[in-house]
């Protein structure tokens, strides 16, 4: 009876709602930064594209997901790819400058997922400044 229950509970736990993970920065160079600011986990890449993120998305699940994808292959090929990967409870895009921008806000409309504008650099695509953005993603949650 001991060992028939033992099974049992050992086949029902791995279905159950699977660990979460906290917060996590996933993506290109916006991400590091971002991440870096927020001194949250970050997986991402300098000069990454969409299908590249997509690749080393990964499975857990999160608490939270800031997420950059996009921005080094307007208009971004495969960011669908990689929300469709992504396992959260709330997931926030940052919004490229670049041509991947409308891309992107339609996505995260159709998911309901946030959004976090930023002011670039002049000529560039990056934030003049990584703290006042998280600063102001903080605010936002």
């Amino acid at each position: 009876m001991i060992k028939k229950l033992l099974m049992l509970l050992a086949f029902t736990i791995p279905l159950a709602t699977p660990a979460v993970a906290g917060d996590l920065a996933l993506g290109d160079s916006l991400a590091l930064g971002l991440g870096r600011a927020l001194g949250i986990a970050t997986i991402a890449r300098i000069g990454i594209s969409s299908c590249s993120i997509a690749g080393m998305a990964p499975r857990g699940h999160y608490d939270r997901v800031v997420l950059s994808a996009g921005t080094n292959d307007p208009p971004g090929r495969c960011i669908e790819s990689v929300r469709r990967q992504i396992h959260a409870d709330h997931v926030t895009w940052v919004v490229p400058v670049n041509g991947a921008r409308s891309h992107v806000l339609r996505l995260a409309a159709q998911f309901g997922d946030s959004t976090l504008f930023y002011a670039p650099r002049r000529g560039d695509v990056h934030p003049s400044n990584y703290v006042a953005m998280a600063r102001q993603y903080q605010g936002s949650q």
